[in-house]
């Protein structure tokens, strides 16, 4: 299997105080594509504080609070945080992208574009 570090998403800004996609595992394989998380950084460029919220939506399910990995994290006025994980995502590998065949990424702020964000990582295919 091959292995690709990268940039998995942004950088680019939580544009919705709902629920947006932020990153899909992509369909590189007909064995399946594994993404891995390993790097969270998030950027608050507002003047104000405001709340992030963060779930992993795992395919062909709905998205439930019980999907979150961050709930309401307070972020200060201009504040810039790193987070490590280890988030580990699937794609089944039956077809292209899409919510019923990948795990995905979803985000959301409490103010609509203040909040960047970068997804550091890797897929195995």
């Amino acid at each position: 299997m091959a292995i690709s570090v990268k940039r998995l998403a942004g950088p680019a800004q939580l544009s919705s105080t709902a629920n947006s996609t932020i990153y899909t595992v992509p369909n590189s394989s007909s064995a399946g594509t594994t993404g891995v998380i390993k790097e969270i950084v998030l950027c608050n460029t507002s003047g104000s504080a405001v709340t992030v919220t963060m779930s992993l939506k795992v395919k062909n399910v709905a998205v439930a609070t019980s999907n979150n990995f961050l709930n309401s994290f307070s972020l200060a006025a201009n504040e810039t945080v790193t987070l490590s994980t280890s988030l580990v995502l699937t794609n089944d590998g039956s077809g292209s992208a899409s919510a019923t065949t990948s795990d995905q990424i979803l985000g959301s702020a409490s103010s609509a574009t203040t909040v960047n964000y970068i997804l550091n990582g890797y897929e195995e295919y």
